[in-house]
């Protein structure tokens, strides 16, 4: 496990990309992280200082934070404004990995503007369920190398995966309704002793992969009137956090902004296979 590798984190949410990284790499310590043109409370500096007690939490980056071997971006817009900054600044740690929505006209300038600053940097396109998710998650890694470096090994354990069998179920997205009317249906089929056996197939392997059974998609509030939603447990578990990582810790968060960093995160494993098949493309011939 190589724990000396450090990792810069800019707006990584709950911290999905950065533990998928650090799983890639065989281990890394965060180092810092920070939440450009968020609140100082804002959910996902709450969740990660619970969880990194020892990071430096930046609202801002107002000043060059301490260099790291390993920068993880996500967003192309933190990539537009902090990240090509800090590295059109002088700022050039061993690897660079973006994620952003996937896209060729998003990934493919930070190629471009990485390889001009000295990087070897290629990309590619990894899905959720392409790692056994029960959704798509469509998203681009950018992986870049400092052309002075050598490649970092990588975990072969994250080199392989197995996609995802049976019926995919909607991609957690802020508001969109289209998970939680399936959710809905799927548990009236449930109940009434005959599911969907497809979108159940797609729940039980990635129950498998992760280790972790399902939780039961929908909650219900006491309120009369009220519509259905899915439940933070079942979107945690659709992103392949361990159970209560985002749920349940003792935070002053509302479940609105709870589900609202889980609806705009990162599948862990998901990044960790982007990362170790990435590094091939990057030393392509």
């Amino acid at each position: 496990m190589n724990t000396e590798l450090t990792i810069g984190a800019i707006n990584p949410g709950y911290g999905g990309l950065p533990i998928g990284v650090a799983a890639a790499l065989g281990g890394a310590t965060l180092a810092w992280h920070a939440h450009p043109f968020q609140q100082p409370d804002c959910p996902g500096r709450t969740v990660m200082r619970y969880h990194h007690p020892h990071a430096r939490a930046h609202v801002v980056l107002d000043a060059i934070p301490p260099m790291v071997d390993v920068l993880t971006i996500n967003g192309f817009s933190d990539w537009l404004v902090t990240g090509g900054a800090l590295i059109g600044g002088g700022y050039k740690p061993s690897l660079v990995i973006v994620e952003v929505s996937a896209t060729r006209a998003k990934a493919r300038p930070i190629c471009e503007y990485l390889n001009s600053r000295g990087y070897r940097a290629a990309w590619h396109v990894v899905r959720a369920c392409d790692v056994g998710a029960p959704h798509v998650r469509y998203r681009a890694y950018v992986i870049a190398v400092r052309g002075d470096c050598q490649a970092p090994g990588v975990n072969a354990a994250y080199l392989d995966s197995v996609r995802c069998t049976g019926a995919l179920w909607p991609t957690p997205e802020v508001g969109d309704t289209l998970l939680v009317e399936t959710a809905y249906q799927w548990s009236l089929d449930d109940l009434a002793g005959h599911p969907d056996k497809g979108r159940t197939r797609a729940l039980e392997h990635w129950a498998k992969v992760t280790g972790e059974p399902y939780p039961y998609p929908l909650y219900t509030t006491s309120m009369p009137g009220t519509q259905e939603s899915a439940t933070l447990e079942f979107i945690e578990w659709m992103m392949g956090l361990p159970a209560g990582y985002v749920s349940t810790p003792p935070l002053p968060l509302t479940r609105d902004k709870r589900m609202l960093l889980l609806q705009t995160g990162t599948v862990p494993l998901q990044a960790a296979h982007a990362v170790a098949t990435g590094m091939k493309r990057v030393y392509k011939p």
